[in-house]
């Protein structure tokens, strides 16, 4: 690991610092900042851009895969308004079934 201080940063410019690796800056007898060469930068972002990318899309699988009842939660009163057990099948409610629900859905925010 090698390290400088500002004082050498001062007095001997960029000969202070690493071409191939991290340089740590010390001020105080601790380490203020880590100084990277701009290829390992690059490839330190690229790498935690994918990382984020992966996470995103893992978490919108693992929501693809949830159950309704799960996303809606019962507090929301989704399950007493729409039966979804009826439509695990994959093939999607049916129009006629979603425009009775939505009525249904109506009517009950009117009566509010």
């Amino acid at each position: 690991m090698k390290t400088v201080t500002i004082t050498d940063i001062k007095r001997l410019g960029a000969k202070a610092l690493k071409k191939d690796g991290p340089v740590y800056v010390i001020v105080n007898s601790r380490p203020l900042s880590v100084m990277l060469p701009v290829e390992q930068y690059e490839l330190l972002m690229r790498t935690l851009e994918y990382l984020e990318k992966k996470s995103e899309d893992e978490q919108i699988e693992r929501e693809r895969n949830m159950p309704m009842e799960e996303i809606a939660g019962e507090e929301e009163g989704w399950e007493t308004v729409i039966d979804f057990t009826k439509y695990t099948g994959g093939a999607g409610i049916p129009a006629k079934d979603l425009s009775a629900m939505l009525d249904r859905i109506n009517r009950s925010n009117n009566k509010s």
